[in-house]
């Protein structure tokens, strides 16, 4: 397995400002950056002694910089975890991102980013039912003034499909109501056709009848 490589840069130590060289770790999810140097003056720590440092600031080490997450995303991405029970805790996906999550999330910048996923932590309920009452993708695109296309990437990247909610479930339930009382109106309707014809066909019997006898009354 190829070591873990991060970026060296020169971090400012000491009220003097003085820079030691150190190692830099940045966010996947939202471009946070952190850094860690070696106390003991004159290299940079083995990546192994990097990973140990960071992990114990609350990042989440991955095997590039793409899985990489802050404290601020891996207690995000623990929390849509626990929500979603059949999801197992292991490290972010490898698997190569859908089309939309790769071409649009991008594009964005990283506070619009942060502002999406804090959102999405407060409106989303997880499990089956996705969505709290209420909100959608479109919906939390309106409410942050973003691009629904970003929603739907960082949603479908962090927190998974977006199934369906209490909204939708209650629209189809009233559909189906609204369906089975047509088709009741219907039957009834049709029901009612046949005895109007039937009335009419009665009616002019007797107006036939009654001719007939003013017919031969006249006469």
């Amino acid at each position: 397995m190829v070591a873990r490589i991060f970026d060296r840069v020169l971090v400012a130590r000491g009220s003097d400002g003085r820079k030691m060289p150190g190692q830099e770790i940045i966010c996947g999810a939202c471009g946070a950056r952190d850094a860690v140097v070696n106390p003991k003056e004159g290299g940079h720590l083995p990546p192994e002694a990097a990973i140990k440092k960071f992990k114990q600031r609350g990042w989440r080490v991955g095997s590039s910089m793409a899985v990489d997450r802050c404290p601020s995303c891996a207690v995000a991405v623990r929390t849509v975890k626990v929500l979603n029970e059949n999801e197992p805790d292991e490290e972010p996906s490898m698997a190569p991102k859908t089309e939309a999550t790769a071409a649009i999330v991008p594009s964005v910048s990283v506070d619009v980013k942060r502002r999406i996923n804090a959102k999405l932590m407060e409106v989303w309920t997880g499990g089956e039912a996705g969505y709290a009452r209420g909100w959608t993708d479109q919906k939390v695109a309106e409410a942050l003034g973003v691009p629904r296309a970003a929603v739907a990437g960082i949603r479908t990247e962090f927190y998974g499909d977006a199934q369906d909610n209490p909204d939708i479930r209650e629209f189809l339930e009233r559909a189906d109501v609204l369906f089975s009382t047509a088709a009741e109106i219907e039957a009834r309707t049709t029901a009612l056709l046949t005895d109007a014809q039937k009335l009419v066909r009665g009616v002019a019997d007797l107006q036939r009848d009654a001719a007939a006898i003013r017919k031969a009354v006249a006469a």
